[in-house]
């Protein structure tokens, strides 16, 4: 019997979107999870603290890349330009372990 203790797919995810509101703290900026359910797309909603015009990010977190499949990305986009919010993907790095940001763009969703 192997030492190593595998974590499932779901607890993998929440302990990532927990560090992603931590890190969005660290920067400066309000931040919570989203409760799931019901097909939202967004896993995190940051928003720039100390500014007259706050500017909202939607964050969907994935465990360690920042593929989104094709409904994903449509759903998630769409989502974000009728709140008018920045879209970004976070991921943690498989080598580095640290987290990763990416602004989504080039889809534009009408």
């Amino acid at each position: 019997m192997s030492g190593a203790v595998k974590i499932s797919g779901k607890r993998k995810g929440d302990r990532t979107e927990r560090e992603v509101v931590l890190d969005q703290e660290r920067l400066g900026r309000v931040a919570f999870r989203v409760r799931q359910g019901g097909g939202e797309p967004v896993d995190v909603v940051a928003i720039d603290g100390g500014l007259t015009f706050p500017e909202p990010y939607f964050i969907q977190v994935k465990a360690s890349s920042s593929y989104l499949v094709p409904a994903e990305r449509e759903a998630f986009m769409l989502r974000c330009k009728a709140a008018g919010a920045v879209p970004m993907v976070a991921w943690k790095s498989k080598t580095s372990r640290k987290l990763e940001y990416k602004v989504l763009t080039g889809m534009e969703v009408e």
